[in-house]
């Protein structure tokens, strides 16, 4: 146990030291909700008001920004320069490498979604009992799991530039087709269709459901929990692949 506190502890210091980390995962769905939810406050999404839409939508992006991009490019940076390679012949045992990567994306993302939340309430005035801010806190927070699962795959199969690019296109894929920046019942038929499917969509569509609309918590939960056992999975054998090859 102190094995892993001391090398999650390591990770999170890593990601808060790096401005890449800052800018996507803290300042940059900070500054798009409160330009959104100026220019489209007066609008709304299935009854639900955007100031309040766009908050679960910017705090998902803060989320899935903080646990896609810096895992991935972390890893492939670590493989690179074998401090994966030296993590398996220490005293830590095996996979304690992958189990701080996804405590280490809970912890980052949680700044983020708690700066946006504040300047809804704070800003705009979002007002939601203490059960439903709570919730869409605990939805928005969980939900990053698949998308660190995510970055260790991506991670373990791009190598270091490369992974960069990788981690970005997949960023922005998710977070547009699945509906976080641009909603998708506004968006042609055929393309919401498409984002209905992604990871992305489910994630934020469990907090959506707190604040108003259709819930179903137990359909998007099933599909996040599908996408982190198949990310999961994908990136374990790769971690195994790579110490059979002695390469990371």
């Amino acid at each position: 146990m102190r094995g892993l506190m001391a090398l999650t502890g390591f990770e999170i210091v890593r990601m808060v030291r790096n401005a890449r980390f800052v800018f996507f995962s803290v300042a940059l769905p900070l500054g798009f909700y409160l330009i959104f939810a100026s220019i489209y406050g007066r609008y709304s999404v299935g009854g639900v008001g955007m100031t309040v839409y766009d908050m679960v939508s910017m705090g998902a992006f803060a989320g899935l920004s903080a646990a896609l991009g810096p895992v991935a490019t972390r890893v492939a940076a670590e493989r690179a320069g074998g401090f994966t390679a030296l993590l398996r012949v220490s005293p830590l045992r095996p996979g304690l490498y992958l189990v701080a990567k996804y405590a280490a994306a809970l912890a980052a993302a949680a700044p983020g979604i708690l700066l946006v939340m504040a300047a809804a309430r704070l800003v705009h005035g979002v007002a939601l009992g203490p059960a439903q801010w709570i919730e869409v806190f605990a939805w928005l927070w969980l939900g990053v799991l698949p998308f660190a699962a995510l970055g260790l795959l991506l991670g373990y199969l791009l190598d270091g530039e490369s992974s960069y690019v990788g981690a970005m296109a997949a960023y922005f894929f998710l977070a547009f087709a699945g509906g976080l920046w641009v909603p998708l019942p506004v968006l042609p038929r055929g393309f919401a269709a498409v984002g209905r499917l992604l990871p992305s969509y489910h994630y934020a569509a469990l907090a959506w459901g707190v604040v108003g609309g259709a819930r179903r918590p137990l359909e998007h939960a099933a599909v996040m929990l599908g996408y982190l056992a198949l990310f999961g999975i994908l990136a374990a054998w790769r971690y195994r692949v790579d110490g059979q090859r002695g390469l990371a």
